[in-house]
C-alpha cells in the first residue's frame, strides 16, 4: 500500500553492505508488516535479495530508525555475514526492527535501504499513531424498519490506551457530527437537538477493557417521502463528558425504511460505485465530441486576470478556481493552488473501502485516496501537483481547533492519531498541527508566489475548515502587510453558506467567473474524478 501513515519518519538506512563482488547483489523488496504502527507496537521490516554473480556473497547490513528531518531513534543490525551463494536468493523473513514508544513522535518516518552493491537506495515509510479508543460496533437491531418505528442501537468500545477513560458519553445521531466545530465539539450538521441521541448512562473503561451497551432507542424511522421507500445511516461518536474532547467516530450499518403498506423492491446499497481504479473514469469516452472541439471563447469585455492563489480547505474545494486555469494558461498569468487539508475526515467515505469498524490507518488510506483524485481531476486542467499546487495534508475537521489553539501545543486529531501530516506528499513533512507552524508555511508559500489576487473561502462558511482557510490565509496576510506593505485582492466563494456563527465585519463586492463551454465541461468531468470516494 501507499499510505504513509501518522508523523514519525523512521529512516532505515543499511550500511556496511559488503560482497565478494561490487554491485553483485539486487535487492528485490523491502516491505514492511503494516503501513502504520500504533504506538506500542513493533515495527516489522522484511528483506528480500538475489544474487546475480557467478560468485559467493557475503552480506551484512544495519537499519537506522530517524524521525524525517529529525533525529536518529535506534539502530538495529538486520543481517550480518550471510553468505549468498551465485544465483541464489536471501529472504529475511520479517524482522522486529523497533518498539515504538508510548511518548514517540506521532508522524512519517521513511525506511531506505542502500548498499555499496546496489546502484539505488529502495525507499518506503510508515506512521506511527496513536488511538485510545475505538468504537469497534455500532449497530442497529434490524436492517429494516417500517416508517414509525423506534430504531434501537448498540455498541461495543474497546479502551486501547493505558489510562482509565471516564465518564464517556456515546452520542449517535442523523446528521454527519462536524468535527470541523469550535474544539473538538460534536454539532450535528444541519440537525436539531431532538434529532441527537445520547446513551442513558456513563461509560468507564479501564485500560484494555471492552463494554457492550444495551440497546437503546433512538430516531423514530421516517421517510422523506411518503410512498416509496429509502436507506439511511446513522452517526455516533464517543466522547468525553464535555463533548468537546472526541475519541472515536463511526457510522452504523445501512438500514431501510419502507412506508407501511409499500410492496416492491428496496433500494440499492449506495455505496455500488461504477468504477474499482481512477484510471476507469478517462471523461474522453463519455463526452458526445473530441474535447477540443467545445467553444472556448470569452466574451471580448472579458477582464483579465492577474496572477493568483487559491485556498482550498479540502479536496474538491479547488473546484471553485479550477475555470480560472484555462484562462490562466492561455495569458501566461501565474496561478498556485494550496490545499489545506488532505479530506480525511468523511466516515461515509471510509466504508466504501473498508468492510466494517475504521483506525486511523484507514483515515489515512483516505487521505491518499482523496490526494490522488484530485491530481487525476486536476490533471484534466493540466495542474500539476509541485509546479501548480501544494498540498499541506492538515487534518480534514480540524483547522479551526487548531487556529484557535494559542497555547503554541500541536493539536492532536483523534482521525490521523497524529499530530502531525502524516502524509508523504505534503509540502512539508511532519508539517505540525499548529497555529503559528501552519501560519508559517503560508506566508512562506505567499512569498514564494506574491500574486496579485487571492482566492479563498467566505469567512462567513458554516464548515469550520472553510472557514478556518480564510482565517489563517488573513492572519498571514496581516503578517505580510505589516512587514513589507503587501496587500493583494481578495475574492472569496460560498460552498456551504453562513453557518450559525459571529458574522465576520468585511465589505464585499459581488463578482462573477465566466468560462466557456469547453472549461463547463472539464469542470464537470474533474468533479466526478475528484469526488469518487465521497458521498455528498
Amino acid at each position: 500500500m501507499f499510505i504513509c501513515r501518522c508523523k514519525l519518519f523512521l529512516l532505515v538506512l543499511l550500511v556496511g553492505f559488503t560482497s565478494t563482488e561490487a554491485g553483485a547483489v539486487e535487492a528485490v523488496s523491502l516491505a514492511l508488516s503494516k503501513d502504520a504502527y500504533r504506538v506500542g507496537e513493533i515495527v516489522q521490516l522484511r528483506l528480500t535479495l538475489k544474487n546475480d554473480t557467478g560468485t559467493k556473497a557475503v552480506i551484512s547490513g544495519t537499519v537506522m530508525v530517524k524521525v524525517a528531518g529529525g533525529v536518529e531513534m535506534a539502530r538495529v543490525t538486520l543481517l550480518k555475514d550471510v553468505s549468498l551463494a551465485p544465483g541464489a536468493n536471501f529472504e529475511s523473513g520479517y524482522r522486529e526492527i523497533w518498539k515504538i514508544p508510548q511518548d514517540a513522535l506521532l508522524g512519517l518516518y521513511d525506511l531506505e535501504f542502500s548498499s555499496s552493491g546496489i546502484t539505488s537506495p529502495i525507499v518506503t515509510h510508515f506512521v506511527a499513531y496513536r488511538q485510545d479508543l475505538a468504537l469497534e460496533l455500532l449497530e442497529t437491531e434490524r436492517k429494516q424498519y417500517v416508517a414509525g418505528d423506534i430504531i434501537r442501537v448498540r455498541a461495543i468500545i474497546r479502551n486501547l490506551g493505558q489510562a482509565p477513560l471516564r465518564h464517556l458519553k456515546l452520542v449517535l445521531g442523523r446528521g454527519y457530527p462536524w468535527i470541523s466545530g469550535f474544539g473538538r465539539g460534536t454539532s450535528i450538521s444541519g440537525a436539531p437537538p431532538e434529532q441527537v441521541y445520547t446513551y442513558p448512562k456513563p461509560i468507564t473503561l479501564q485500560p484494555g477493557q471492552a463494554v457492550t451497551t444495551e440497546w437503546f432507542d433512538t430516531m423514530r424511522a421516517s421517510l422523506p417521502g411518503q410512498d416509496r421507500p429509502d436507506i439511511f445511516n446513522m452517526f455516533g461518536w464517543v466522547s468525553d463528558s464535555s463533548q468537546k474532547d472526541l475519541y472515536d467516530l463511526e457510522q452504523t450499518n445501512t438500514f431501510a425504511v419502507r412506508p407501511w403498506n409499500y410492496v416492491g423492491p428496496l433500494p440499492y446499497h449506495p455505496y455500488q460505485h461504477l468504477y474499482k481504479f481512477l484510471d476507469q473514469t478517462d471523461y474522453r469516452g463519455v463526452a458526445y465530441q473530441e474535447i477540443d472541439q467545445y467553444d472556448d471563447t470569452l466574451p471580448a469585455d472579458t477582464p483579465k486576470l492577474g496572477s493568483w492563489m487559491g485556498f482550498c480547505p479540502h479536496y474538491d474545494d479547488e473546484m471553485a478556481y479550477l475555470p480560472l486555469v484555462p484562462r490562466s494558461q492561455k495569458s501566461n498569468v501565474p496561478f498556485h493552488l494550496v490545499q489545506m487539508t488532505a479530506g480525511d475526515g468523511n466516515v461515509e467515505s471510509i466504508h466504501r473501502y473498508v468492510d466494517g469498524i475504521s483506525n486511523a490507518p484507514d483515515w489515512h488510506t483516505l487521505g491518499y485516496l482523496r490526494y490522488y483524485e484530485t491530481l487525476h481531476a486536476s490533471e484534466i486542467f493540466g495542474v500539476k501537483a509541485g509546479r501548480d499546487a501544494t498540498h499541506l495534508g492538515l487534518p480534514d475537521g480540524g483547522l479551526l481547533p487548531i487556529f484557535e489553539d494559542t497555547s503554541g501545543k500541536n493539536f492532536f486529531m483523534f482521525t490521523t492519531g497524529t499530530d502531525h501530516t502524516p502524509y508523504s506528499f505534503a509540502y512539508k513533512k511532519n508539517l505540525a498541527y499548529n497555529r503559528e507552524a501552519i501560519i508559517q508555511t503560508l506566508i512562506e508559500l505567499i512569498k514564494k508566489n506574491m500574486p496579485e489576487d487571492i482566492y479563498t473561502p467566505h469567512p462567513d462558511e458554516g464548515h469550520g475548515d472553510h472557514r478556518t482557510t480564510t482565517f489563517f490565509v488573513l492572519e498571514a496576510l496581516k503578517r505580510m502587510r505589516k512587514e513589507s506593505g503587501y496587500e493583494p485582492r481578495i475574492h472569496v466563494f460560498v460552498a456551504y453558506g453562513a453557518g450559525d456563527f459571529p458574522k465576520a465585519q468585511y465589505r464585499y463586492e459581488p463578482e462573477s467567473i465566466q468560462f466557456t463551454d469547453r472549461t463547463l465541461l472539464k469542470l464537470h468531468f474533474a468533479s466526478d474524478s475528484s469526488n469518487l470516494s465521497r458521498i455528498d
